[in-house]
């Protein structure tokens, strides 16, 4: 299996940097805390893109993942609960679509994001946006 990590600040080992241009992500975070305690933290981002079509969620075969992790602007008081959804998703029309987003080693001060794909799947480009409920603080209790 292909996994690629990078993190949040998107710097990449010099060893790396060539061949991994391609996965990004805008850390860029919205945070809401509603009166009853609960705490919204919003954001989101190009995961990554293949734009010279050479990248192996391209032209690559078998399981495939990249992973990125994202750090909270700011902690929260336990684990939260993470949403993620799909918002732009490029793939060639010769081949079935085959992907998988989770979040993955969630905490109070962050997650991995989880792309997968798999057999002869041909991926170009994929973002997603993601959505954090929770609290900030001991005394708050977010009631959902």
């Amino acid at each position: 299996m292909h996994k690629v990590s990078i993190n949040s600040k998107l710097t990449l080992p010099d060893s790396e940097a060539n061949d991994l241009k391609e996965d990004i992500i805008d850390n860029d975070q919205v945070v809401n805390v509603c009166p009853d305690g609960c705490t919204f933290i919003f954001g989101g981002g190009e995961v990554f893109s293949h734009a010279d079509s050479t990248g192996y969620m391209w032209d690559g075969d078998g399981e495939r993942e990249v992973r990125i992790p994202i750090t909270f602007n700011t902690d929260m008081k336990s684990q939260p609960n993470i949403f993620l959804t799909i918002n732009k998703l490029d793939s060639s029309q010769a081949h079935n679509l085959r992907y998988n987003i989770l979040a993955e080693d969630v905490s109070k001060y962050g997650f991995t994001i989880v792309f997968k794909t798999w057999s002869d799947s041909r991926i170009y480009s994929a973002s997603v946006s993601w959505m954090v409920i929770g609290s900030l603080r001991a005394d708050e209790q977010c009631s959902l």
